[in-house]
Protein backbone atom coordinates (compact mmCIF):
# COMPACT_ATOMS: atom_id res chain seq x y z
CA UNK A 1 0.00 0.00 0.00
CA UNK A 2 1.58 3.22 -1.01
CA UNK A 3 0.43 6.67 0.22
CA UNK A 4 0.60 9.69 -1.99
CA UNK A 5 2.68 12.62 -0.97
CA UNK A 6 -0.45 14.45 -0.36
CA UNK A 7 -2.04 11.91 1.96
CA UNK A 8 1.22 11.97 4.00
CA UNK A 9 1.24 15.53 4.33
CA UNK A 10 -2.58 15.77 5.52
CA UNK A 11 -1.56 12.81 8.09
CA UNK A 12 1.21 14.99 9.50
CA UNK A 13 -0.36 18.17 9.28
CA UNK A 14 -3.37 16.51 11.70
CA UNK A 15 -1.26 15.23 13.56
CA UNK A 16 0.54 18.13 14.62
CA UNK A 17 -2.76 19.69 15.00
CA UNK A 18 -4.31 17.74 17.84
CA UNK A 19 -1.05 17.69 19.36
CA UNK A 20 -0.88 21.56 19.35
CA UNK A 21 -4.56 21.05 20.45
CA UNK A 22 -4.03 19.32 23.32
CA UNK A 23 -1.44 21.37 24.82
CA UNK A 24 -2.49 24.58 24.12
CA UNK A 25 -3.62 27.01 26.73
CA UNK A 26 -7.06 28.43 25.96
CA UNK A 27 -8.29 31.56 27.50
CA UNK A 28 -11.99 31.51 27.90
CA UNK A 29 -13.92 34.02 29.66
CA UNK A 30 -15.00 33.09 33.45
CA UNK A 31 -18.18 31.16 34.05
CA UNK A 32 -17.94 30.81 38.18
CA UNK A 33 -17.95 33.90 40.76
CA UNK A 34 -14.63 32.52 41.48
CA UNK A 35 -12.77 32.95 38.01
CA UNK A 36 -14.62 36.57 37.88
CA UNK A 37 -13.31 37.34 41.48
CA UNK A 38 -9.57 35.86 39.92
CA UNK A 39 -9.78 38.10 36.98
CA UNK A 40 -10.31 40.89 39.30
CA UNK A 41 -7.85 40.55 41.52
CA UNK A 42 -5.45 40.48 38.91
CA UNK A 43 -6.55 43.24 36.78
CA UNK A 44 -6.19 45.25 40.38
CA UNK A 45 -3.24 43.82 41.23
CA UNK A 46 -1.59 45.32 37.24
CA UNK A 47 -3.30 48.45 38.60
CA UNK A 48 -1.84 48.93 41.48
CA UNK A 49 1.29 48.30 40.12
CA UNK A 50 1.12 50.71 37.59
CA UNK A 51 -0.58 53.09 39.75
CA UNK A 52 2.37 52.82 42.69
CA UNK A 53 5.00 52.60 39.88
CA UNK A 54 3.65 56.15 38.52
CA UNK A 55 3.55 57.55 42.22
CA UNK A 56 7.25 56.78 42.86
CA UNK A 57 8.52 58.01 39.42
CA UNK A 58 6.59 61.43 39.99
CA UNK A 59 8.34 61.34 43.48
CA UNK A 60 11.44 61.15 42.02
CA UNK A 61 10.98 63.61 39.98
CA UNK A 62 9.98 66.00 42.00
CA UNK A 63 12.77 65.09 44.66
CA UNK A 64 15.17 67.56 43.40
CA UNK A 65 12.83 70.45 45.02
CA UNK A 66 12.93 69.58 48.45
CA UNK A 67 14.15 71.86 51.11
CA UNK A 68 17.15 69.58 51.76
CA UNK A 69 18.64 70.12 48.69
CA UNK A 70 18.82 73.93 48.72
CA UNK A 71 22.06 75.46 48.81
CA UNK A 72 23.45 72.34 46.52
CA UNK A 73 24.39 74.34 43.11
CA UNK A 74 26.75 76.61 45.53
CA UNK A 75 28.14 73.71 47.09
CA UNK A 76 28.94 72.33 43.82
CA UNK A 77 30.49 75.23 42.72
CA UNK A 78 32.30 75.52 45.55
CA UNK A 79 33.57 72.05 45.65
CA UNK A 80 34.68 72.64 41.90
CA UNK A 81 36.72 75.77 42.88
CA UNK A 82 38.36 73.65 45.50
CA UNK A 83 38.92 70.83 42.88
CA UNK A 84 40.76 73.55 40.36
CA UNK A 85 42.87 74.75 42.93
CA UNK A 86 44.14 71.36 44.00
CA UNK A 87 44.70 70.60 40.34
CA UNK A 88 46.88 73.74 40.21
CA UNK A 89 48.67 73.26 43.39
CA UNK A 90 51.76 71.42 42.93
CA UNK A 91 52.54 71.78 47.01
CA UNK A 92 49.53 69.14 46.99
CA UNK A 93 50.96 66.78 44.28
CA UNK A 94 53.83 65.70 46.38
CA UNK A 95 55.90 61.94 45.38
CA UNK A 96 55.32 58.99 47.08
CA UNK A 97 59.41 59.17 47.87
CA UNK A 98 58.65 62.64 49.47
CA UNK A 99 55.48 61.43 50.93
CA UNK A 100 58.07 58.61 52.76
CA UNK A 101 60.82 60.48 53.36
CA UNK A 102 58.76 63.50 55.24
CA UNK A 103 56.83 60.44 57.37
CA UNK A 104 60.28 59.18 58.41
CA UNK A 105 61.68 62.70 59.30
CA UNK A 106 58.45 63.33 61.68
CA UNK A 107 58.36 59.89 63.56
CA UNK A 108 62.11 59.86 64.32
CA UNK A 109 61.50 61.12 67.73
CA UNK A 110 59.19 58.33 67.81
CA UNK A 111 61.36 55.80 67.18
CA UNK A 112 63.87 57.27 69.28
CA UNK A 113 61.88 57.42 72.38
CA UNK A 114 60.55 53.70 71.71
CA UNK A 115 64.27 52.88 71.74
CA UNK A 116 65.09 54.94 75.20
CA UNK A 117 62.09 52.91 76.37
CA UNK A 118 63.77 49.56 75.01
CA UNK A 119 66.84 50.21 76.71
CA UNK A 120 65.66 51.66 79.93
CA UNK A 121 63.02 48.44 80.26
CA UNK A 122 65.55 45.93 79.79
CA UNK A 123 68.44 47.95 82.20
CA UNK A 124 65.95 47.24 84.34
CA UNK A 125 65.21 44.29 84.72
CA UNK A 126 68.62 42.75 84.09
CA UNK A 127 68.91 44.92 87.86
CA UNK A 128 65.59 43.43 88.98
CA UNK A 129 67.27 39.71 88.41
CA UNK A 130 69.95 41.11 89.97
CA UNK A 131 68.03 41.98 92.95
CA UNK A 132 66.07 38.49 93.18
CA UNK A 133 69.53 36.69 92.65
CA UNK A 134 71.11 38.68 96.07
CA UNK A 135 68.11 38.13 97.61
CA UNK A 136 67.91 34.40 97.13
CA UNK A 137 71.87 33.99 97.92
CA UNK A 138 70.51 36.34 101.16
CA UNK A 139 67.53 33.84 101.95
CA UNK A 140 70.06 30.60 102.23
Amino acid sequence: MVFSEEEIKRVISSTVNELHEAQAVRFTKPETLQGWLYILCVMGGFLAFVWTGIVFLNRVSEHHKMPSHTGTLELLTALDANISNHAQDQERHKEDSRIQLQILHETRPIQQNINDIKQNVSSIRSKVDILLDRQKHNDR
